[in-house]
């Protein structure tokens, strides 16, 4: 077998690996969209932007690729699907039950922010980098629709056949409801694939399983070289800011948060707390379309979650909807809901504050002492959640180029991050013998996370680690 990588290799986006069988069958492990590519592309000059936007999208040919094995439904391992049907890809997608639907909602909504898109950049030049990275990486619905005609589903642990001599498994890795290491058995090898990988006693997702024993490893390092910093549990974290702000000060909670997993993981630890008596009927508005579908779903497949999510469910019916909980549905609701002086909890996306109906709520009540927003969760440079994090008087908050002045208390907690840290990393790979793993390649983090993680990983007797770059390709 060879693997080719081609996707997040010594960055965090565009997950996107090629295993070449002995046959020639050729199948791709995730098909993410490079979502820091575009800021890279800006950055260049127009003739460096073109010439980077003109190079391949995938590994190989489109139509040359049979089959696509996907890890989990975030758009870094998945945008690329609907580009990959337009330029002739004819195979099957495989991936986990619970992954399907997720996959849908999130293709559909990114397909409805590229139309929109689409009808702004008319007016731009057809040779600029603009309008080529927007034909070559903006999907519209009908081609999103064209992917999920083509997604085959299986269920955790269920072994199926691929291509001749050829078997996948999914392995349950937590991180996102539905998320799965993919583990290929060809010709008496096995190769494992991590995708992204959960932590342990995450608010709703079960442990990630342990991986069997395999001949290969692609492993993901994104918190390769730290921990997360809060070790309390979460309602240890968000009570007594629920305490302090809506109950002392009377004011507003904004919790800024991705609609699907992170809302949930949200709602769940306030429902438990108002199961236990620790807070009053506080008013709780959900006010994202996207996180109320992900709530359905959430519920419909609460058996695949942890024990406390199923004990709810089974004990009240409702494991993400409770009478406190109510949804803003109209955008009219928005703008009403954020100009009021209400005192209660909004949680809206999107969590890096960059684009949705988060928006209105931060702009009315940055200004607002008696309001605090607490972000959950991490914030790219490029971000106005991370100006927000990082303001202060010689480096002010801007909105729409103008300077404001915040009086709103901003906090930050990483207890509700999905992602694996240092040790929860090690614990993953703890689970491959030293001596029978053959190689360890490490994709979907930093340099710096990659290169620490790699030398832990070489004291504890792994002798073949890698930190492959884009196109470097490896016989297994």
């Amino acid at each position: 077998m060879k693997l080719k990588f081609w996707g997040a290799t010594q960055q965090v986006s565009g997950s996107m690996t090629l295993l070449e069988l002995d046959s020639g069958i050729r199948i791709l492990v995730d098909c993410g969209i490079d979502l820091q590519a575009y800021r890279e592309i800006k950055k260049n000059s127009q003739e460096e932007a073109v010439k980077l936007l003109s190079s391949p999208i995938f590994p190989a040919p489109a139509r040359d690729i049979d089959v696509v094995i996907l890890t989990h439904a975030h758009i870094d391992h998945t945008g690329c699907l609907p580009i990959l049907i337009r330029e002739g890809f004819s195979g099957q997608i495989f991936c986990t039950t619970p992954t399907r639907p997720i996959l849908e909602l999130l293709l559909k909504d990114t397909s409805r922010i590229n139309e929109t898109r689409i009808k702004k950049n008319k007016a731009i030049s057809k040779e600029s980098a603009e309008a080529l990275y927007t034909s070559r990486f903006i999907f519209n619905k009908k081609e999103m629709e064209g992917v999920m005609t083509r997604v085959n589903t299986y269920n955790f642990n269920e072994t199926f056949t691929v291509a001749e001599d050829t078997k996948v498994q999914f392995i349950s890795t937590g991180h996102l409801i539905g998320a799965a290491n993919v583990v290929i058995y060809h010709a008496g090898k096995s190769i494992a694939f991590s995708g992204d990988i959960g932590r342990k006693n995450y608010p709703i997702l079960s442990d990630p399983e342990p991986l069997p024993q395999v001949d290969a490893l692609v492993m993901e390092s994104t918190y390769g070289s730290r921990m997360h910093r809060s070790k309390d549990k979460p309602e240890d974290v968000i009570l007594p800011v629920i305490e302090e702000v809506c109950l002392e000060k009377q004011g507003r909670l904004i919790i800024p948060a991705f609609s699907i997993g992170r809302t949930q993981a949200i709602i769940f630890t306030i429902h438990q707390l108002f199961l236990q008596g620790k807070i009053p009927k506080i008013p709780i508005y959900l006010d994202t379309p996207m996180g109320k579908k992900s709530n359905i779903i959430h519920e419909n497949y609460y058996h695949l979650l942890n024990k406390k999510v199923q004990k709810t469910k089974n004990e009240h019916g409702r494991a993400f909807d409770f009478e406190l909980l109510k949804y803003i549905n109209h955008p009219n609701a928005n703008y009403q809901l954020a100009s009021s002086n209400e005192s209660c909890i909004v949680i809206s996306a999107s969590g890096m504050i960059e684009g949705g109906r988060i928006q209105e709520h931060v702009y009315k009540k940055l200004q607002d002492p008696t309001c605090t927003i607490l972000m959950v969760g991490y914030c790219a440079s490029h971000t106005f959640g991370y100006q927000l994090l990082h303001h202060s008087e010689e480096n002010p908050i801007l909105w729409n180029k103008k300077p404001l002045n915040v009086k709103a208390e901003i906090l930050q907690t990483d207890v509700y991050s999905g992602h694996a840290d240092q040790g929860d990393l090690l614990t993953f790979l703890k689970t491959q013998n030293p001596t029978q793993l053959q190689k360890l390649f490490l994709v979907h983090g930093e340099r710096e996370s990659m290169n620490v993680f790699k030398e832990i990983a070489e004291n504890l007797g792994y002798a073949h680690v890698y930190t492959p770059s884009k196109e470097q390709v490896f016989e297994i």
